[in-house]
């Protein structure tokens, strides 16, 4: 996964917005570093409302909820 499409996550669709899902549990699997990377991105000022919401929601699901399988190391979260 190169970048996070958020207009897909975001789709009326539900085949579009299941397909980006996909693409992020994959991306999660192979490489949770990139992935955090991206949510964090997504963050930024120059993000839509929506996009931004999206992404704290699933960097809180990914990474930062108790019962998170993988923990980012120190220095991805500075």
């Amino acid at each position: 996964m190169q970048s996070l499409n958020f207009q897909e996550l975001l789709s009326a669709d539900n085949s579009t917005r299941k397909r980006a899902e996909e693409e992020i549990q994959e991306s999660f699997k192979t490489n949770p570093s990139m992935l955090a990377q991206g949510l964090l991105q997504g963050i930024s000022k120059e993000s839509s409302e929506e996009v931004t919401f999206m992404s704290c929601v699933l960097l809180k699901k990914y990474y930062l909820d108790p019962r998170a399988t993988i923990q980012l190391p120190e220095n991805d979260l500075e």
